[in-house]
């Protein structure tokens, strides 16, 4: 065996014991593997981005540019790659011949453990990061033929993000309750019935303070605290929260600027009629924001929301500056 085939076989066999731990995993199982190869796909991109050169933002052609530049390395052959885009969806065909994957492939597909494509994946992670928005695969293998066909289209929010440990569910290893948004609206409204005046703070103090939980858990596996928090509020996308973009990081002057899209909490006072003045803020993620900062700059910061998408605005602004002066 050469060198090349012992890493190939390495790299199934790494994939194989990722899907084994999954498996484990009640809801979710496809979901977390497809998650790491994601940020495997990541890093590879961010290694390599000065060699990708798309003729167009078009998935097809975003797709044909990262293939080009893995086939540069030796890592895959172009010409078993075949796109073509259908409606809002482009489809993937990939020969199962001289895959590097194969063996994952069946192995997985014959122990009934969670599966994803890596090549599809691959594809798929950097047409969501060009086009800044979500996409996912639907595939089909056939084992009997010589190619495996999917689509990548335009996707909703992911789901199958808990894990039961035998009566709970539980959320990184915490316990976690699962409520609908109409539950948890209706349990802000009776809040907002009886004592209105006391809600923004509520909502604020209980974010910040769970936050900062959740940063310190996270903090020394990122030495770099843009990264960091990006990881951080990446994750908060996943959960459905609300999606973050960072549009201003000036760790010199202490400054951050970010918008959030689709945040529950804007549906929340749209849908129970939660407004309480005409400006009217997401003070959860307020809160989240203020917390990260603050434990990231080392000093005590304060978040205001400079627009919001209760009041019709296309996103919620956030602004987060040094309280003190």
């Amino acid at each position: 065996m050469s060198n090349t085939d012992f890493l190939y076989a390495m790299l199934n066999n790494i994939y194989l014991g990722m899907s084994q731990v999954t498996s484990q995993v009640p809801m979710g199982g496809d979901y977390w593997i497809e998650l790491s190869t994601e940020m495997m796909v990541e890093r590879m991109f961010r290694k390599f981005r000065h060699l990708f050169t798309p003729a167009s933002k078009r998935p097809a052609d975003i797709c044909r540019a990262w293939i080009d530049v893995m086939d540069a390395q030796g890592f895959v052959n172009k010409h078993h790659y075949r796109f073509q885009e259908e409606g809002d969806r482009l489809r993937v065909e990939i020969q199962r011949q001289g895959c590097i994957y194969l063996e994952y492939c069946t192995t997985a597909r014959e122990e009934g453990l969670p599966f994803v494509c890596p090549r599809m994946v691959s594809c798929k992670w950097v047409v969501s990061h060009l086009t800044d928005q979500p996409y996912q695969v639907e595939m089909t293998i056939n084992s009997e033929g010589n190619s495996s066909i999917g689509y990548i289209s335009p996707a909703g929010l992911a789901d199958n993000i808990l894990a039961r440990k035998g009566d709970r569910i539980t959320i990184a290893g915490e316990r976690a309750v699962v409520v609908s948004t109409n539950t948890y609206g209706y349990l802000l409204k009776a809040i907002y019935q009886y004592a209105p005046q006391i809600l923004p703070q509520v909502l604020y103090q209980s974010s910040y303070s769970a936050s900062l939980v959740e940063y310190d858990r996270v903090d020394p596996r990122y030495p770099d605290k843009r990264e960091l928090i990006e990881w951080l509020l990446q994750h908060t996308n996943y959960l459905g929260v609300i999606r973050y973009e960072i549009v201003e990081f000036d760790e010199i002057n202490k400054r951050a600027r970010i918008r959030g899209y689709g945040s529950y909490m804007a549906e929340m006072f749209l849908k129970h009629n939660l407004f309480l003045t005409p400006h009217m803020t997401c003070d959860s993620a307020r809160g989240r924001l203020a917390a990260y900062f603050s434990r990231a700059w080392n000093m005590e910061m304060e978040c205001e929301e400079m627009e919001c998408e209760a009041l019709g605005n296309s996103c919620c602004e956030f602004v987060v500056l040094p309280k003190h002066l």
